[in-house]
């Protein structure tokens, strides 16, 4: 009876390194070559966590969403990631392209129209902007 409880705790320790490890592993999701889930203006976006946080974060939170607006800022934070934020009507979005994704930023500047799609991370209180990362430039 010990043994086979001992036998049966190895078994599951090693279970659960094997699953461990394997979602240590496990590939990024890439947000570039995936379709996404919502298309809308950043606006629209914008306004519907304007009307409600919860609903939206419900509705939009790890989905990738296709959105555009007009680019208030672009700026290289200590990262190497390029962080642009456009402003719109109801609110603000900032966008975290990863440094690994080349952008070409001569191409982007203040006051252009770009559509961009990224994951949806939350919506930050106190700066009152939507969060996104993994962004791209949709051409």
């Amino acid at each position: 009876m010990k043994r086979s409880l001992i036998f049966l705790g190895i078994i599951l320790f090693i279970s659960i390194a094997i699953f461990g490890l394997y979602q240590y592993n496990k590939p990024h999701r890439d947000i570039a070559s995936s379709t996404a889930d919502y298309e809308l203006s950043g606006d629209d976006l914008c306004s519907e966590f304007a009307r409600d946080v919860e609903v939206a974060s419900e509705k939009y939170a790890d989905k990738v969403v296709t959105f555009s607006g007009v680019i208030s800022s672009i700026q290289q934070n200590q990262n190497g990631n390029y962080n642009i934020l456009l402003e719109g009507q109801a609110g603000s979005i900032n966008c975290e392209i990863d440094q690994a994704i080349k952008i070409n930023t001569q191409n982007l500047s203040e006051n252009t129209r770009v559509k961009i799609k990224g994951l949806c991370v939350g919506y930050d209180d106190l700066l009152q902007e939507l969060q996104f990362k993994k962004c791209n430039i949709v051409q």
